[in-house]
């Protein structure tokens, strides 16, 4: 008899321990697991943006910023994405605060 395979193997172990848990736990227990692991998920995507903004992009912004202030191409062109969007969102939000206060 050959061997089974691998997503075979994954989905019966999984299998087992779902219906381990669903017969061993309640609603509540589990709805509380639920609500952790989506917390925890959040806080990691969080934390893996607020890095990449930290540690990654940073020298992007400084270049943006020169460019505009300059007025001329100061920078290499491997420019980020992320970086422009973070641009064009914050210019955006500038732009619609001083646009309140001067029409207030």
């Amino acid at each position: 008899m050959p061997s089974p395979r691998m997503d075979q193997v994954f989905y019966s172990a999984h299998s087992k321990a779902s219906h381990y848990i669903l017969r061993h736990t309640s609603h509540r227990f589990r709805a509380i697991i639920e609500h952790v692991v989506l917390g925890l998920a959040i806080c990691a995507f969080c934390t893996v943006i607020l890095s990449h903004r930290a540690f990654v992009h940073r020298e992007d912004i400084a270049c943006i910023s020169k460019e505009s202030a300059e007025g001329a191409e100061v920078c290499s062109n491997n420019m980020s994405l992320y970086s422009i969007l973070v641009q064009v969102v914050r210019g955006g939000y500038t732009w619609a605060v001083q646009g309140k206060t001067t029409s207030s």
